[in-house]
């Protein structure tokens, strides 16, 4: 009897956390983030629209924004590990402990590594937009707090703002390969398969040659992160000048896998999530007027108003899940110590 007593709410239990996997696209996708995971329905989340054109009062020229971004290697490590975690591809740079500094972060940030999101298409693909306009790729490099916290994870789960800085850069389409993006998509089909407990070696490289050779002209604000739990702790260095990307590079990406049942296996593609709405955020920038002209989406008023949330569900309902979640793992808790 006691058996039955653990095994029905363990069984609820597994079903609520099945329920809680998320996806960018199909069931669980970004239209039910906010349903899932309370902090997805935040008022500071990411990504959001980038407007470079100054004619946005919500984007303001800050003086003090200063064009010393650093990126410097504290071990020379000869290899890093390239994995698929089903959500992106992920560089993991951390035995090279990797320090960000400058651009007025006022922290020294530990990197973590590069991860990417990419479209089925060229139109689509990047997290942030420009003016409107989707690239066909946008690479993240994430790092935490190294001044305040002992790794990522404690960053994480401090719900502290600034305990994250993400740098954002976005590709657009060339005809010719990357040679600085060789060193990843070199090694894409060697993690075709989602599991991140797969880490293929790849040779290290300078993670500054991934940037553009202009990274004085950026923009700042604070956001979230771009996928569950949605955490509003980052603080965002989104870089002007996009990096070329080609067509046979981008299908390098798109080969990758986000599902492997056997024979059933699913394309890793639109592993991005929707511009969020800046909720009267103000966006600094480091420029005053734009070195370069970049496309301007026409006849897209809300481009920087688009959710991925389309009702107006209660602050209680969002949380039900967790709700359900906490109770499951109290009551499976006390049923066991019975045992």
């Amino acid at each position: 009897m006691t058996r039955v007593l653990y095994v029905l709410p363990l069984f609820v239990c597994l079903s609520v956390i099945e329920a809680a996997k998320w996806t960018h696209i199909g069931k669980n996708g970004t239209s039910e983030w906010s349903r899932l995971f309370p902090q997805c329905a935040g008022k500071s989340q990411s990504p959001i629209n980038l407007d470079s054109t100054g004619d946005n009062p919500s984007f303001v020229y800050d003086p003090e924004l200063t064009n010393d971004l650093d990126i410097t290697k504290a071990i020379d490590v000869e290899e890093y590990y390239l994995f698929n975690n089903a959500h992106s591809a992920v560089v993991d740079t951390s035995a090279a402990e990797i320090d960000v500094t400058g651009a007025k972060l006022g922290s020294t940030y530990r990197v973590a590594g590069p991860h990417f999101h990419w479209g089925a298409e060229n139109n689509r693909g990047s997290e942030h937009t420009f003016n409107g306009i989707e690239y066909p790729l946008e690479m993240h490099i994430v790092t935490f707090n190294r001044d305040a916290y002992p790794d990522l994870m404690a960053a994480v789960t401090s719900g502290q703002p600034g305990a994250l800085a993400v740098v954002g850069v976005m590709f657009k389409l060339a005809e010719e390969d990357n040679p600085k993006l060789k060193p990843i998509t070199d090694y894409l089909s060697q993690i075709t398969a989602p599991d991140k407990t797969i880490k293929v070696s790849i040779p290290s490289f300078e993670l500054s040659s991934l940037l553009p050779a202009e990274t004085g002209e950026y923009f700042r604000y604070s956001g979230s992160l771009t996928t569950p739990e949605c955490n509003e702790i980052v603080t965002w260095t989104v870089l002007l000048h996009p990096e070329p990307v080609s067509e046979s590079q981008l299908a390098l990406f798109r080969a990758l896998k986000h599902a492997d049942d056997g024979d059933h296996s699913e394309a890793l593609v639109d592993n991005y999530r929707p511009v969020q709405p800046l909720n009267g955020r103000i966006v600094s920038t480091s420029f005053e007027d734009a070195s370069i002209d970049l496309p301007v989406k026409k006849d897209d008023d809300d481009s920087d108003e688009k959710t991925e949330d389309g009702g107006d569900e209660s602050a209680a309902s969002r949380s039900s899940l967790s709700s359900l979640l906490a109770v499951c793992v109290a009551t499976l808790m006390v049923l066991w110590a019975k045992q």
